[in-house]
């Protein structure tokens, strides 16, 4: 194969050789290939292009860079060579969460400095594109922050709302199905039947059955009675314990809709952004 000294290769720089039959320039060294439409400067362009266009940013990034080579200052052949250096055939495939082009990066910054004139607003504006998704993806690691710390806040009253919860239930279930009553209840609760019970048999013994009827309604009554009164002081007690979290929960929603409000309004500049770049396209054949 005959060595074709004015062409090199993209990857390694050594002077190419053509294989005739597969119509293909071959490196000797590094055994990259290319076709002929690779080294047609009329149609580079668009052959680069297309191959963008095909997500095959491998051999879009060798022909930008060849183009590049010659015309350091060339819009498209810039905007390219970045698009397929991070792997996007347009601007509509720039998704906001994971666009890095933003005023700090340094693949922008050097298109910024090398293009001409007329591109340079076209990367400046899509740089502050860059720099609304990093904003929004702030916002977004803020929204993930209060949705753990809502769940922290929400396992921290879990006890204390289940223990509220079984008090609200009615009368005497927390005693039969709360395993997690305070034992001072419920040694209170049997105190109070063994109480009846022997007030029950000594009325029965010294003064009669009528008589012991009437005791104990009397006294069923005042159990009654007492027993709500220290349903009502637990429920108040554990209404103290819950309400901070109550309040902490409601002050984090409120939060977390006012970060995705933001974060929505960001994320509407960003497209913004993005059509305002389409706009001003040096170049819009591509």
């Amino acid at each position: 194969m005959p060595i074709l000294q004015s062409h090199d290769c993209i990857k390694c720089g050594a002077a190419l050789a053509v294989d005739t039959e597969k119509q293909l320039y071959v490196c000797p060294y590094c055994g990259k290939t290319y076709k002929y439409e690779y080294f047609a400067e009329g149609n580079l362009l668009d052959f680069a292009y297309e191959a963008l266009f095909k997500r095959d940013f491998e051999t879009a990034k060798d022909a930008f860079s060849f183009m590049l080579v010659k015309e350091p200052q060339n819009f498209s052949a810039l905007r390219g060579h970045l698009f397929a250096s991070y792997q996007v055939s347009s601007l509509e495939t720039f998704d906001v969460l994971k666009n890095n082009l933003n005023s700090g990066n340094k693949d922008l910054q050097a298109c910024l400095q090398n293009t001409e004139e007329r591109g340079r607003e076209y990367f400046t504006t899509l740089s502050k594109a860059g720099d609304i998704a990093i904003e929004y993806k702030e916002q977004l690691q803020k929204q993930n922050a209060v949705i753990a710390e809502e769940q922290r806040v929400l396992n921290a009253s879990a006890r204390w709302e289940k223990r509220l919860n079984i008090w609200n239930e009615g009368l005497f279930m927390h005693y039969f199905f709360n395993n997690t009553s305070e034992e001072a209840d419920f040694f209170l609760f049997l105190a109070t039947v063994c109480l009846l019970v022997a007030a029950a048999l000594f009325t029965a013994f010294f003064f009669g059955t009528r008589v012991l009827l009437i005791s104990s309604a009397i006294a069923y009554f005042l159990w009654i009675a007492l027993y709500i009164l220290i349903k009502a002081l637990r429920k108040k007690q554990l209404l103290k314990k819950v309400l901070p979290f109550r309040l902490k929960c409601m002050e984090l929603k409120a939060d977390y809709r006012l970060l995705g409000k933001e974060a929505e309004k960001l994320k509407d500049d960003y497209w913004d952004a993005l059509l305002s770049t389409t706009l001003i396209d040096p170049d819009p054949r591509f």
